[in-house]
């Protein structure tokens, strides 16, 4: 074929092609029940992008101005004009530590009421031992993000240190400390998978409990269960808790270590080694619901081993590392979970955990596991009204502890060749505002501080990057802005609470 009838059959291709963009409906025809077919409609074809967000670039910059290398030097201070701070400015040369030059995404509360937060900001300005803010949270703070960044700016402004409390077993390793434990430990999350069968509900404040001896069934006589200890050999199990080189500074100290535990049927002797040291040699507790023990050491280890001797094991629901005095954020992850399983655990044991703790605030971080799956508007009401429920619980258990509720992330869903917010995701951000109002509970904007609809995109192109290629959850970095963005909010109110 001679090249100019070749470049007018090529061209008389390409038009068609071109007009069918035109033609085309441009949300697909539907082949079957479960396929659709889609064409590239005219902006596609040039290039134009309807889902690019300029203003996310903005904030995006913004925000990466305030986090340097250096992490643990950025201090962040409010001068006497506090609306000024929620000023966007055009044009950025330089950010001060002094000055806060980037938006402010306000936490949110029914009926304006900011007082909800004046407790806890009293609590903490005047520590006299560990104020605690148990983060919970599904995957999104696994492995100790966003709770870490928090925890140190918070350390850096009230006191304290340590990573406060964590679980004998973890699912996920954390970055902040190192944990290793013998292999005959088992994990027992009331939300997962369970390693070994329990007939009660009593999971304690991380909602999972650990054992290093198969569960012992509550309906064993004591008869039967005194003829099985005599007859069992001597149990043995350790713990080894190091500090980790890329944690922040405060989260390698350590002065009081505590364990959290209960059900125990047999006298359990309990050693802590620094090295070949022996520095305590104390028996827990039997037959209690739920005790605690705490041992002050007479200098920071960078690394210690806890060793556990007995017939039986106790159900561990915690152990705790922090200061004598000042704040800590526990990182509390339930991978999977949607947010829903506090009223399934055993109350009282839950309440008992709480009043054994200074607790200061609670941090609720879920929802990411319910957009993929919430279709209808049914939907939404229906996870509005479970959510709400837990919010209640928790406040009924804890009547003058705030509750924030951090609430669900952007997340991206691939339509066509782009990724789109999912398209139910602002009816659940709404729906669980209300729950939280409702309940007397506050409201931090995750979805618009990140930049609303269709953001999660630009915090995946972003350079450094800042959320994964699932769309989904934060990188490190992603996860320290967003920790820095909440701090903000959180000093905006204790700003407005001083003066």
């Amino acid at each position: 074929m001679k090249p100019v009838k070749t470049l007018i059959f090529f061209s008389s291709v390409a038009l068609i092609l071109f007009a069918i963009a035109f033609i085309f409906p441009e949300d697909g025809i539907n082949i079957g029940s479960d396929f659709k077919l889609y064409y590239p409609t005219y902006s596609e074809i040039i290039g134009a992008n309807n889902n690019e967000n300029k203003a996310v670039d903005s904030l995006i910059n913004n925000q990466l101005a305030l986090l340097n290398d250096d992490l643990d030097t950025v201090q962040i201070t409010f001068n006497d004009s506090v609306e000024s701070l929620l000023d966007i400015p055009k044009t950025i040369v330089e950010f001060h530590v002094d000055t806060l030059k980037t938006k402010i995404q306000k936490i949110e509360f029914a009926e304006n009421n900011k007082r909800l937060l004046h407790k806890f900001f009293r609590k903490i300005r005047n520590a006299k031992d560990v104020v605690r803010v148990l983060h919970y949270g599904d995957s999104q703070i696994e492995g100790d993000r966003i709770s870490s960044f928090l925890r140190n700016r918070l350390q850096k402004k009230f006191g304290g240190y340590g990573v406060g409390l964590v679980c004998p077993k973890p699912l996920v390793k954390t970055f902040s400390i190192k944990q290793s434990c013998s292999d005959n430990w088992l994990r027992f999350p009331i939300f997962g998978i369970k390693e070994g069968t329990v007939n009660h509900k009593r999971y304690g404040g991380l909602g999972v409990f650990c054992r290093y001896a198969p569960a012992i069934p509550d309906s064993v006589l004591n008869d039967s269960l005194q003829m099985f200890s005599r007859e069992s050999p001597t149990l043995n199990a350790e713990i080894t808790f190091s500090q980790s080189n890329v944690a922040f500074a405060k989260d390698r100290q350590v002065k009081n270590f505590t364990i959290f535990y209960g059900n125990g049927k047999e006298n359990i002797l309990t050693e802590i080694y620094d090295g070949e040291n022996l520095l305590f040699a104390k028996y827990l507790n039997t037959n209690t619901r739920l005790s605690k023990m705490r041992f002050r050491f007479p200098k920071m280890p960078k690394t210690f081993t806890v060793k556990f001797s007995g017939k039986d094991s106790p159900d561990f629901y915690a152990m705790g590392l922090d200061a004598d005095k000042g704040v800590v954020v526990d990182n509390i992850p339930m991978r999977g979970s949607s947010g829903t399983y506090f009223n399934k655990m055993d109350l009282g044991v839950l309440k008992q955990f709480y009043d054994k703790i200074d607790l200061g605030m609670i941090l609720l971080e879920f929802g990411g596991n319910v957009v993929p799956f919430i279709e209808t508007e049914q939907g939404v009401k229906n996870y509005e009204s479970w959510f709400y429920s837990q919010i209640r619980t928790l406040r009924r258990l804890n009547p003058n502890v705030p509750i924030i509720v951090l609430g669900v992330a952007d997340m991206s869903i691939k339509e066509k060749d782009k990724f789109v917010s999912y398209p139910y995701i602002e009816q659940i951000r709404d729906a669980m505002k209300r729950s939280a109002f409702k309940a007397g509970a506050g409201y931090w904007d995750m979805y618009e501080a990140m930049g609303g609809a269709n953001s999660m995109p630009e915090w995946v192109s972003s350079t450094p990057k800042l959320a994964t290629d699932d769309y989904t959850h934060y990188t490190p970095r992603g996860a320290k802005m967003i920790g820095n963005m909440f701090f903000n909010a959180l000093m905006y109110e204790y700003s407005l609470y001083q003066n």
